[in-house]
């Protein structure tokens, strides 16, 4: 936020009616609605530590929001049977194809790579020209563009890669993709960076955000070392079943009621 009032403090001096200056009264003016909605909750959750740190940096008391992560549904998430491997390494990008989870990145990246295949999942329809400056970035390589896919065959794609890179350069919460990824069995490389970073944890398969060399030196070492993606292991574990996010949700509800009936009375 400070850093928000500091940019528009230098707009304003400049030209109090420029769009820029516009813009960012709509961004303080978003952040103190925020607050304000804040104040009239009993509780947030939030799906990672890392976004609840973030909100409480930002000013909400560290007693409305607490960590609670997402259920999925892991029985349509069947573990896939840990096969002798074959290359070329089967590396996967399952997401949104724009330029804020850094697809740029990763094909920048798979270019320096030899000895895999790269397929990129995701709605091709969105941002054309961008899905073109990944086509042309791509040319040469083996490189597909799979375009969107059902949400019921989203455990048969993961199951097909024998890594998922997840490259974005903006923060995330709490990617849906890396759980899925965790659930079937299938190693993930994330960018270094808030929820990412903290859902994969393992330094060995974080990289620096928006940095291709880093990437790329990351990729080339798996694919000369395939056997370095079983120290990845068996995360299936942290992922918690809907059943067991009920049962927490229905815990919280009754702290919370308990809470404000004491507050009340």
């Amino acid at each position: 936020l400070q850093l928000a009032k500091d940019i528009k403090d230098k707009a304003v001096a400049g030209n109090t009616n420029s769009i820029p200056q516009k813009r960012l009264d709509l961004l303080t003016d978003r952040h103190e609605a925020m607050m304000d909605a804040l104040t009239n909750v009993n509780l947030i959750l939030a799906p990672s530590r890392f976004l609840r740190e973030t909100y409480v940096d930002a000013g909400t008391p560290p007693l409305k929001i607490s960590y609670s992560d997402y259920g999925f549904e892991v029985d349509k998430f069947p573990k896939k049977p840990r096969l002798p491997y074959e290359p070329p390494m089967k590396i996967g990008y399952v997401g949104t194809i724009v330029p804020h989870k850094g697809v740029h990145v990763l094909v920048e990246a798979f270019k320096k790579v030899e000895g895999a295949t790269l397929e990129v999942h995701g709605d091709l329809t969105h941002f054309p020209n961008y899905v073109k400056s990944l086509q042309k970035l791509a040319k040469g390589k083996p490189v597909r563009f799979m375009g969107a896919f059902e949400n019921k065959r989203a455990a048969e794609i993961m199951s097909r890669f024998d890594l998922l890179v997840v490259p974005s350069l903006w923060w995330e919460n709490s990617p849906l993709t890396i759980h899925e990824a965790f659930l079937v069995g299938t190693p993930t490389l994330a960018s270094r960076t808030g929820g990412m970073g903290e859902l994969v944890a393992d330094p060995m398969f974080l990289f620096e955000p928006g940095d291709p060399g880093d990437l790329a030196r990351m990729l080339q070492e798996f694919v000369n070392r395939p056997e370095m993606l079983r120290v990845f292991g068996d995360r299936r574990s942290e992922v918690k079943s809907i059943s067991e996010n009920v049962d927490e949700l229905e815990n919280i509800y009754e702290i919370v009621r308990q809470r404000v009936q004491q507050e009340e009375n």
